[in-house]
């Protein structure tokens, strides 16, 4: 079987910019997108099916065209445990539903690893739970955090650089381990994955082999600046029980509560399956964070 056409869910986050281009070389691709709006951002080779993720019947004319699908779509910068379910549990349900024998590639994220999750890991975490009852031979890839152009990371890493303050917040002082990935690495790894036909319903981390903390990628962000700061580090009891309490009552909260709650915390993955598999080799992220971060 050699695969033609790929539907793709997500080709205007993050990881769907730096995959489309790359994708569309040697593919047909059938391109899921909100609105008029959001299909102009696509090049102009890629044809924008407009639907709604969560209403599989919008889509599903254009899915049973294709031989391959990559599920990137996810509702991430909420705190809404019942929204996220809504479209990352419940619409990535539908979609497997509605697939017939294609291949099929999601995105879950190596958050879902850590001591404490995110409502939005919590989604994810079910995500996978679901495709695995279903008995659906899925491909789930869980990137770490991802870097690089128009990522939230690196402007994340570029704001904190350049800040007024002469100091930087990182709870439990930036030790968590978060190995971030290039995301044309994680493109890299979406190809790779494409490129063998067969099914594979295995769940791979996607990051580098070389393991880098959370203060490490902002000591590199400073240096590609030229600033120097100090960095302090809030107690992590206090942060995360906040955001235990916020949980429990149902208490709304800033997102950026939980995030920092959760980044205390390494990412527990192991890249070498991928790796031995597929062969992929990862900008190591010293290299990647310094140009990424003098170049954004």
């Amino acid at each position: 079987m050699s695969f033609t056409r790929i539907f793709v869910t997500g080709a205007t986050g993050e990881i769907g910019r730096a995959l489309i281009p790359r994708l569309a070389e040697k593919f047909e691709i059938e391109s899921l997108v909100r609105d008029a709006h959001a299909s102009s951002i696509l090049p102009a080779h890629v044809h924008p099916v407009v639907g709604d993720l969560r209403k599989s019947e919008t889509y599903s004319d254009a899915l049973s065209t294709c031989d391959a699908v990559v599920h990137l779509g996810a509702l991430t910068h909420d705190t809404n445990l019942a929204r996220l379910r809504e479209v990352n549990v419940n619409a990535t349900r539908a979609l497997a539903e509605r697939m017939g024998k294609q291949k099929l590639i999601v995105a879950s994220s190596a958050a879902v690893t850590q001591t404490f999750r995110t409502p939005y890991a919590q989604s994810k975490l079910e995500m996978e739970n679901i495709l695995r009852e279903m008995g659906n031979p899925a491909t789930i890839i869980r990137p770490t955090l991802v870097y690089g152009p128009h990522t939230r990371f690196t402007r994340l890493l570029c704001r904190a650089a350049d800040g007024f303050f002469p100091w930087i917040t990182l709870p439990n002082n930036g030790s968590a381990h978060v190995d971030p990935v290039h995301v044309q690495d994680v493109s890299a790894s979406i190809l790779a994955l494409l490129n063998r036909k067969t099914r594979d319903p295995q769940t791979y981390d996607i990051c580098p082999p070389a393991h880098a903390t959370l203060r490490q990628c902002f000591e590199w962000a400073c240096m590609a600046r030229g600033k120097k700061k100090h960095f302090w580090s809030p107690p992590q009891f206090l942060v995360e029980g906040t955001a235990r309490w916020a949980q429990k009552w149902g208490a709304p909260a800033p997102a950026m509560v939980y995030s920092v709650a959760a980044i205390g915390y390494s990412y527990i993955v192991d890249p070498r399956p991928f790796q031995a598999a597929y062969g992929v080799e990862f900008i190591p992220p010293a290299t990647g964070i310094l140009v990424s971060v003098r170049d954004a």
